[in-house]
């Protein structure tokens, strides 16, 4: 394995002749025998171990295990402690994004301070293959396929041929020391689900599928970067970019024989995820005015162009127009879909989905988040309830309060979104157009 991890190292060029590679080491089988192969190999190295503290005395204990054995070894160590869990709610992101982004700003900084050479991480062949099957899963363009890439900025992989069968096989012939995470076998996170369920079941249709999906990365990688030289002429050619907004043309684009793709590459750097571009894809043939959002932009669908630009975090909490009683709004929140449909016998529906007077709603519609303040007679009521006081009734923790959408038609709030509607917009006897309209929160 010493000369395979060498040889794939040489091939890619992942490290200069000199310098202290950084390793990141969690106590677990792969990031040790990562940094047992770095040093049989003759390689410098320095360990950084990240504490998020998630596990309790678990998560000491791999630190506890990761210090000693630098100490034992006279390797360089750095330390990190870091409150993930309060990171996570105060950037209302996932734990595990939350521990991906604090660990790789730790490493760029270390690597600023001490001059490391690079970061080195434990990623294998079946992590690859996880990676591509989840992105697969998640839908994705050529860039998606592609896995994880031998170097990435500052991180490099050199394990990524090797399977996580021949590293726990390594580790038992070097009699290398490890912790076990029992986060691992958890089926709460989906990339565990897939390791437990799925793999096996492709070991037995090709014991050698690791190795199959590693080839595949390899070529798909030539491929994405064939691909981007591609877009990068077409888009010279065609995009006007000016400090405020980027403009993509709608007919040459619709005239490319991979108009799709084409779309795709174009819309991914600026965070529109796989389905909100095919969403804007099957819009261009559509009326203009159309508005998708990015976590960082908003696309609006012109008649002869598409027009993208930043908004500001305000935007975000800030006012969406529907303009017409057919449509669709898709944020970086939430996506509202607005129909007509025949008056219906059965009135119970789900609290996502709000049915409502059309001779009594007025367009534009105004969807905002609630402020203090704000007040509405919620369906049931005749009389008037504050909507701070109506949330505080649904027993919401103050997180789930601030996600709270409100819709308003002529100044008046029609539907607490995903909640309740106003009585006075409710479908009555006398009712002879209903509008449905579907809410669905981003989660």
């Amino acid at each position: 394995m010493h000369q395979r991890v060498k040889a794939f190292i040489e091939k890619h060029q992942l490290l200069p002749s000199k310098g202290t590679l950084l390793v990141a080491v969690s106590g677990g089988v792969d990031s040790m025998v990562l940094l047992d192969l770095m040093q049989q190999i003759g390689v410098d190295v320095a360990v950084a171990h990240c504490n998020f503290l998630l596990r309790g005395e678990e998560s000491d204990g791999d630190e506890q295990l990761v210090k000693e054995y630098c100490q034992l070894k006279n390797i360089g160590f750095h330390l990190a402690r870091i409150n993930t869990r309060q990171y996570a709610e105060e950037h209302k992101i996932g734990i595990q994004e939350a521990a991906r982004e604090l660990r790789y700003e730790w490493f760029r900084k270390l690597v600023t301070e001490y001059g490391y050479s690079a970061v080195a991480t434990a990623h294998h062949a079946t992590d690859q293959a996880e990676t591509m099957l989840l992105q697969m899963l998640r839908g994705t363009g050529i860039r998606g396929l592609q896995g994880m890439l031998p170097e990435n900025h500052l991180i490099i992989r050199p394990l990524l041929e090797i399977t996580r069968k021949e590293i726990v096989d390594y580790a038992r012939q070097y009699k290398i020391v490890f912790r076990e995470d029992s986060s691992n076998t958890s089926d709460k996170y989906s990339r565990n689900l897939l390791r437990k369920e799925v793999l096996p079941v492709l070991e037995k249709i090709n014991p050698a599928f690791e190795q199959h999906f590693v080839q595949t990365s390899m070529v798909v990688q030539q491929l994405n970067g064939w691909l981007e030289s591609e877009v990068e002429k077409w888009a010279k050619k065609h995009l006007l970019s000016t400090s405020r907004s980027v403009k993509i043309p709608l007919k040459p684009l619709l005239k490319h024989k991979a108009s799709q793709v084409l779309l795709f590459e174009l819309l991914q750097p600026f965070g529109f995820s796989s389905a909100t571009i095919t969403q804007v894809y099957k819009a261009l043939q559509e009326q203009s005015g159309k508005l998708f959002f990015s976590h960082t932009h908003r696309l609006i669908k012109d008649r002869e162009e598409l027009i993208i630009s930043r908004f500001a975090a305000s935007d975000k909490s800030g006012v969406f127009f529907i303009t017409t009683k057919n449509d669709e709004l898709t944020t970086p929140e939430f996506t509202i879909t607005i129909n007509h449909i025949p008056k219906p016998d059965n009135l119970f529906v789900n609290p996502g989905t709000a049915l409502l007077d059309s001779d009594l709603v007025k367009f534009p519609l105004v969807v905002r988040q609630w402020q203090p303040g704000d007040k509405f007679k919620p369906l049931g009521m005749k009389g008037w309830k504050k909507v701070s006081d109506f949330l505080t009734d649904l027993k919401l923790s103050i997180a789930d309060k601030e996600r709270v959408w409100v819709m308003e038609s002529d100044g008046e709030i029609i539907w607490i979104a995903g909640w309740r509607i106003d009585n006075r917009y409710k479908i009555t006897k006398k009712t002879k157009r209903v509008i449905q309209m579907n809410w669905t929160p981003v989660e």
